[in-house]
């Protein structure tokens, strides 16, 4: 008899060039003999279970690849980034370190939380599902047609301040790199997101920017910039990244730093936010791990993000869930 593989929680399409690496036979393999007197049923169901095994391997280490894709301005924006943001770092970690200990938070606790925004703090982007844009009637509607997420300068739709002053900002924020030469095209310019150190299941940005947000995909994280609140408000900082990121974490307040010492949730009331610069592209079917949204959405709402989740092999849940 021929086996089966049910992928029923998936309910993916299955393109065949991810089979690459394992394939599905028509005859269990023989070890399942060897230590084993099962029956045929009982084999059926360990093998299917192996074969989807290994499929949630493959797509789970698809998605974890650090994404190429960048041009040759973007790689240099980037390497500037980088060397101001370890400049940066370094000097700030001395005063880190006594405040730390001021604080009574001794041991390694600067070092664990450097190394949860480095390895796992997630990165989001909010959004509007119902925002309306252009021959689409919504935001999401263009994002179950697309590939891709674009900038505003490509799609002329913000949430934040769409005029001549973001490319002023910019120009200033990545010190004219991305402006040397000819005037940089529009798909080539950064994306804008949010990091949610405390892992609000609301998310992390102003309410403004919308209800619903996806979280980015770790093979995302060496292509990430970060300001200190809203880069619109102060363009001349030197950004951070996730490997350098100290000077950043010195203008947290100190309630805020006990709490991210804690992982708990935040106890001091004033607005936050560690904006996030994206740069080369945001592919949703390798670049994004999940999206979540509100239960109180419409029944609409909810099919259609649904359906943008399985389109492109990522979770959907609601916000007061826990886990993806």
């Amino acid at each position: 008899m021929g086996w089966r593989l049910k992928l029923p929680a998936l309910r993916l399409a299955l393109p065949g060039q991810l089979l690459t690496g394992f394939t599905l036979s028509t005859q269990p393999p023989a070890s399942a003999f060897k230590a084993h007197d099962w029956s045929n049923s009982a084999i059926e169901e360990e093998s299917g279970n192996r074969r989807l095994a290994g499929f949630v391997q493959s797509l789970e280490a698809l998605k974890r690849q650090p994404k190429r894709r960048l041009c040759v301005r973007q790689e240099a924006v980037l390497h500037d980034a980088r060397g101001r943001a370890r400049e940066a770092s370094e000097a700030a970690l001395p005063g880190l370190r006594k405040r730390f200990a001021r604080l009574g938070l001794g041991g390694n606790a600067l070092a664990r939380v450097l190394e949860y925004v480095q390895e796992s703090a997630p990165i989001v982007i909010h959004f509007d599902p119902r925002q309306p844009f252009r021959n689409f009637s919504t935001v999401l509607e263009v994002f179950l047609s697309d590939t891709e997420y674009r900038n505003q300068f490509e799609t002329n739709i913000s949430k934040g301040h769409l005029g001549p002053s973001r490319d002023t900002w910019e120009r200033t924020l990545f010190r004219g790199v991305y402006h040397r030469g000819d005037p940089p095209s529009p798909e080539v310019r950064t994306k804008y997101g949010a990091l949610n150190l405390f892992q609000q299941p609301e998310g992390c940005a102003p309410a403004g920017y919308g209800s619903c947000y996806f979280t980015l995909c770790s093979g995302v994280r060496k292509r990430v910039t970060f300001t200190w609140g809203d880069s619109s408000t102060d363009a001349a900082q030197t950004p951070a990244t996730c490997q350098h990121f100290a000077h950043v974490l010195q203008k947290f307040s100190d309630a805020d730093v006990r709490s991210l010492v804690k992982r708990g949730p935040r106890t001091n009331g004033e607005a936050f936010l560690v904006e996030a610069q994206i740069h080369g592209p945001i592919d949703f079917r390798c670049d994004v791990k999940g999206v979540r949204y509100a239960s109180a959405e419409s029944a609409d709402v909810r099919k259609q993000l649904e359906e943008w989740a399985d389109k492109n092999w990522f979770a959907a849940c609601f916000t007061d869930q826990k886990n993806y």
